[in-house]
Order: structure tokens, then C-alpha cells, then sequence
């Protein structure tokens, strides 16, 4: 039996012992030796799977530089894409305020054409039934002279020498065929006039027709114009859907960069050779003061060495006397 008491005293003074106390004690060191190496393989495993975790975390870090590269190159692709396309809106909305200007004034001067045609149409109304009024007046005085030609026949025949009756008759007929020649010459001046009214309201419905056709193509401009914007926006909201699935593969990323770091925070081991060959490695979780002593844990004993217990060690901490093993 060794007297522990006395090796603690005297470390450097020989002590002899028994063969069983120096077989217990190798078997102990080799158990302790096998738990050891069996803690330096799960470290190995553990670092290589630290490694690999690592290794997958600057892949995962590579792929998230060249994403964010892709991203950035995009971004300004669609900035670039979205200030050209804005500008071409703006053309675009430009030339449509133009074309609905244009589509405007040609409106305008379509209704004043209209007014002006149904302001001839009136003129033209009113000359016709001039020209008819006159046109009945001719026929009446016509009716007349030939009833006064027929009167002057039969009295020249009844009357024979009476000069003077025939006198006033032929007077009265040169006088209607006066006034039935003045007539003409306001028909013939009617017909003329309506003629040149004609012509102008001809002239009047050719130029509607060009401005409704120059109306049309306004408009037919318009609608190509509202297409060609519809299809801008449609183009917009598809580079809008590729910066949020863009935006959505960042956070992912993001996301498995986190949990890779989390994974290699829990595989960081804590290195047994500093609790073996360096006290001051080992941390107090109470005050963090590395200033530590080990000591027997007299309630955890280990194994025996004959009937010597062989206890456990626990760590004091020598600045807040926090016990911990």
C-alpha cells in the first residue's frame, strides 16, 4: 500500500511498491492511453469533419461571391435596361401627346370643315330655291308672252289698222321679253354660282376625306404606340421577377452560409492535450479567469489500486473558487 500522503509531501523520495500497485497503475494509464487515442480519433473525425464543413462553406461563400457578382451585373443590366426603356417610354408618351395634339387640330379643322360644308349646304339650299323661284317666274312670263304673242295674232287679225292698240301691245310684249331676259341672265348667273358652291363643297369633302384618313393613321399610330407599351411593361415585370427569384436565392444562400457557420461552431472541439499537458488552456465558465488548479474529487472514484482509491480531478477556479470539472 503506497501512503499517498507522504508521495504528495515528498514527490522526489523513492517509495517502494507493490507489483499489483504498479499493474493496477499500468492498466490504468493504458485505459487512460486507449481513452485518449480514442479522443484523438473522434478529434481527427471531427476536425476532418470540420474540414469538410469548411471546405463546403468556401464553396457555398464562392457560389454566394459569383451569385453576388451575377446579381450586380444584372442589377445594372436592369438599371441600364429600365433608364432605356424609361427613356423610351418617354419618347414614346411624347410622340403620343404629338400624335393626340395632331389628332386633335385635325379634329378641329375637320368640325370647322363640316360647319363650313353645312353653312354652303344652306347657301346651296337657298340658291336652289332662288333658282327654282326664277326658274317658275321664266315660265310664268313665258306663259304670258305667249299669251300676249296669241292676243296680238288675234287682235292683228280682228283689229287690222288699229295701229296704235298694236303699239301698246307690242310695247307691253318687249317689255315681258325685257324683263324674261333679265331673268335668264339672273338664272344663268344662279346656275353659275351653284356650279362654283359645288365645286367648293367637292373640294371641302375631299379635304375631310384626307384628314379623316390622316385621322386614322393618327390613330392607328396611337394603338401601335399603346402595343409597343404594353409590351414594355410586360418586359419590366419579367426583370422584376428575375430580381426577386434573384433576391430569394441571396437569402437562401445566406440562410446555408449561417447554418454551415452554426455547424462548424459545433463541431469546434475542445482540445483534451490542454486539460493533460496545460492547466492554464483550461477557462473558468464562472469569472473566465484562466488562472486554475486541479485537485482530487474525493466524491468520484475512478478505480482502485489495491485498496487505494483512485479519485477523479476537478478544477478550482483560484480567483471566484468556482468548482467545475
Amino acid at each position: 500500500m503506497v501512503d499517498w500522503t507522504k508521495v504528495e509531501q515528498k514527490p522526489d523520495r523513492e517509495v517502494k511498491v507493490t507489483g499489483q500497485v504498479l499493474l493496477d497503475f499500468r492498466s490504468k494509464v493504458q485505459d487512460q492511453t486507449i481513452e485518449i487515442n480514442n479522443l484523438r480519433q473522434q478529434i481527427e473525425k471531427l476536425n476532418g469533419d470540420k474540414r469538410t464543413v469548411e471546405t463546403n462553406l468556401k464553396t457555398s461563400e464562392f457560389k454566394g461571391s459569383q451569385l453576388s457578382d451575377q446579381i450586380r451585373e444584372i442589377n445594372a443590366n436592369m438599371a441600364s435596361a429600365i433608364n432605356e426603356k424609361d427613356k423610351e417610354i418617354a419618347e414614346l408618351n411624347g410622340k403620343i401627346a404629338e400624335g393626340e395634339t395632331k389628332a386633335n387640330g385635325l379634329q378641329a379643322n375637320i368640325d370647322e370643315l363640316n360647319s363650313k360644308i353645312e353653312a354652303i349646304e344652306g347657301e346651296k339650299a337657298a340658291l336652289q330655291s332662288e333658282k327654282d323661284e326664277i326658274t317658275n317666274e321664266k315660265d310664268s312670263l313665258n306663259a304670258k308672252i305667249a299669251m300676249f304673242e296669241q292676243k296680238v295674232e288675234t287682235l292683228n287679225s280682228q283689229l287690222g289698222g288699229e295701229a296704235a292698240s298694236e303699239t301698246d301691245l307690242s310695247t307691253q310684249i318687249d317689255n315681258l321679253i325685257q324683263k324674261s331676259a333679265e331673268l335668264e341672265n339672273q338664272l344663268t348667273t344662279a346656275k353659275s354660282t351653284i356650279s362654283d358652291r359645288e365645286a367648293l363643297i367637292s373640294a371641302l369633302q375631299s379635304e375631310k376625306a384626307d384628314m379623316d384618313a390622316s385621322v386614322e393613321d393618327m390613330k392607328a399610330k396611337v394603338s401601335d404606340i399603346e402595343g409597343e407599351l404594353a409590351g414594355k411593361d410586360a418586359e419590366a415585370q419579367k426583370l422584376k421577377a428575375m430580381q426577386d427569384e434573384l433576391n430569394a436565392r441571396i437569402v437562401d444562400m445566406e440562410s446555408t452560409i449561417s447554418d454551415q457557420d452554426g455547424k462548424i461552431k459545433e463541431l469546434e472541439p475542445v482540445s483534451p492535450e490542454s486539460e493533460f499537458h496545460s492547466e492554464s488552456r483550461i477557462i473558468c465558465p464562472m469569472c473566465g479567469s484562466i488562472d486554475i488548479k486541479n485537485v482530487e474529487d474525493k466524491t468520484r472514484v475512478l478505480s482502485y489500486v489495491g485498496h487505494v482509491p483512485i479519485y477523479a480531478k476537478k478544477h478550482i477556479c483560484k480567483k471566484c473558487s468556482y468548482e467545475f470539472t
